[in-house]
């Protein structure tokens, strides 16, 4: 997996490996885990994140940042797009 970065919130954890692509674990409240589940399940092992295919990347997008929030996480592509999961309590 090469795991270049890898952040903590409250009760979940997301990873960036060298090849762009992310993984969660944790509790999946408010769907933090990027995973298409808003109940409360934890998960305790690693899950990779999906992300759409693009013209230069047809197995998902590449992943180069990621931030995370108290319920929310924004991830950055190498093309540029930005993606965004969890709660949009504020907006």
């Amino acid at each position: 997996m090469g795991i270049v970065d890898m952040k903590f919130k409250n009760d979940y954890n997301l990873m960036l490996d060298k090849e762009g692509k992310m993984y969660s674990c944790g509790k999946s409240r408010e769907g933090v885990l990027g995973l298409g589940v808003l109940n409360r399940s934890t998960k305790q092992k690693a899950f990779k994140i999906e992300f759409p295919p693009d013209k230069d990347e047809p197995f998902g997008e590449r992943i180069i940042d990621f931030q995370v929030g108290n319920s929310h996480v924004l991830a950055l592509s190498q093309s540029g797009k930005v993606f965004s999961w969890g709660s949009n309590f504020y907006g």
